[in-house]
């Protein structure tokens, strides 16, 4: 089991995370699937040799003959036996060996150890898989390459996977973020209109610029005081309104963590807004230590309030008074409440 794994709402951590700490190349769970069909294999060999115990020669040659059969049956996957099944192409970006990618070969050549997020960062396979990739290329720590959904790097990505959204570099910082590549070929891949390589905006500065239009930046923004990542948990993917990006709030609870680098006491504060039709919500805000604060979203309105916190991670539980609805007709998503980013500022 995945872990840590939570059962009626208990996190447990399993004994499989001593797998990882001692392999951590494994990545995600599901590799694990090669070590358990190996045994898979030897169990049934015995079981095999088992049935096989006290039968005649005749009885011994048809129970092989099944099980060959059977095993066979699945090896072709659609091809004709005996058909070589070639490897995939290797990979390329714009018709580009991935050593001559130029923001990967610079990493590689100047890479000091810092870490990378490429952009553009929203959970995507098909770019993940690119990047991770040119990981191999430049051996430089990145904070892509997370195709496990609900984790908490899968839903930090969701929230800060583009250079131009607000607040983004002064996150990055806070997390020990480093650089940025800004490649246009990759958001062309997502179908995103890609920025300006050469006007980065507030909050980086141009480390290198390449002649095909790719650059690496610096996060050079001050950091926050601590970050808020709103989890798969109860949160629908940010959308762009007004300014901002805006979550809404589904089913009976949502969690929202928050990285805070030392212990303290942060103000909280964020913009709310209810469902434009109907009444709004009451929410209760549960922090860490048995910390409650009551949030009446009746109308628009700025939520400010306090917590204690540890270093370290912390959940935070919002959980609203009565049953989600839908936003507005045709939309079929059950919402309660609409936020912004979380704003985080340490007090003492």
């Amino acid at each position: 089991l995945a872990s840590p794994t939570r059962w009626f709402g208990a996190e447990i951590t399993m004994p499989s995370r001593l797998m990882f700490e001692a392999l951590p190349y494994l990545r995600v769970y599901a590799r694990f699937g090669a070590v358990v069909m190996a045994v898979v294999l030897m169990v049934s060999a015995l079981g095999l040799a088992m049935l096989l115990r006290n039968r005649s020669d005749v009885g011994r040659a048809a129970l092989v003959s099944l099980a060959l059969i059977v095993s066979a049956m699945e090896l072709p996957v659609g091809a004709p036996a005996g058909v070589v099944v070639p490897s995939g192409v290797a990979l390329t970006v714009e018709g580009q060996e991935p050593e001559d990618v130029p923001t990967w070969a610079w990493l590689r050549d100047h890479g000091r150890g810092e870490i990378v997020y490429e952009q553009p960062g929203l959970p995507n396979e098909l770019l993940e898989r690119y990047f991770m990739y040119g990981q191999i290329v430049h051996g430089q720590p990145i904070t892509n390459g997370i195709l496990t959904n609900a984790s908490i790097g899968f839903d930090f990505q969701k929230g800060n996977g583009d250079v131009r959204w607000p607040g983004q570099p002064e996150r990055l910082a806070a997390l020990g973020i480093d650089l940025v590549t800004v490649s246009p070929w990759a958001y062309a891949q997502a179908g995103i209109p890609a920025p300006d390589p050469a006007s980065p905006p507030p909050g980086y500065d141009i480390e290198k610029a390449f002649p095909d239009g790719t650059a690496v930046w610096r996060v050079v923004a001050d950091p926050v005081d601590a970050v808020a990542i709103p989890r798969s948990e109860g949160w629908w993917d940010p959308e762009w309104a007004d300014g901002a990006l805006w979550r809404w709030m589904g089913g009976s609870r949502s969690v929202v963590t928050i990285v805070a680098p030392e212990a303290g006491t942060y103000r909280v504060r964020f913009d709310a807004r209810p469902p434009p039709r109907g009444r709004g919500y009451v929410l209760d805000v549960r922090g860490p230590a048995g910390q409650e604060h009551t949030v009446d979203v009746q109308r628009p309105r700025q939520v400010e309030f306090t917590l204690d916190l540890p270093e370290g991670r912390s959940d935070i539980v919002v959980i609203p008074d009565g049953r989600p609805r839908r936003p507005a007709p045709g939309d079929a998503r059950p919402v309660t409440v609409r936020t912004t980013d979380w704003e985080l500022t340490r007090l003492s």
